[in-house]
């Protein structure tokens, strides 16, 4: 059995062939760190600054309704230096940044729901 015959092939609506290889089919496939649910956003510890994508770390995966318990999870851990949790979506562009809420007078929670809100109006 040779590779091809290995990969898997779907079918868009437009009738296109899409590798599992393909960036959608890997977006689509990333899961919930916490739940397993398709995963909505990454999560990731920055400096305070908000410099290129490369300096942020990554650390998982959530969905939308696990956002508050990873931002939660990693102030809680013990971190050296100054680090501060970020969300990402999934194709690593960074949405929020906990240290602007915190420069803001409000806490990483309160932050990421002002972030939400105004993203949904």
């Amino acid at each position: 059995m040779n590779a091809f015959s290995q990969r898997r092939i779907e079918i868009t609506k437009k009738g296109e062939e899409k590798s599992e290889y393909s960036t959608d089919y890997l977006i689509s496939s990333i899961k919930c760190s916490f739940s397993g649910k398709p995963a909505d956003y990454h999560i990731g510890l920055s400096s305070k600054t908000k410099a290129k994508a490369e300096s942020i770390r990554i650390v998982g995966s959530v969905c939308s309704e696990m956002v508050e318990i990873a931002i939660n999870k990693l102030l809680s851990q013990e971190l050296s230096g100054s680090q501060w949790p970020v969300v990402l979506d999934l194709d690593k562009k960074l949405l929020y940044h906990t240290y602007d809420a915190d420069e803001q007078g409000l806490s990483a929670i309160l932050g990421w729901k002002e972030y939400n809100s105004k993203v949904y109006q």
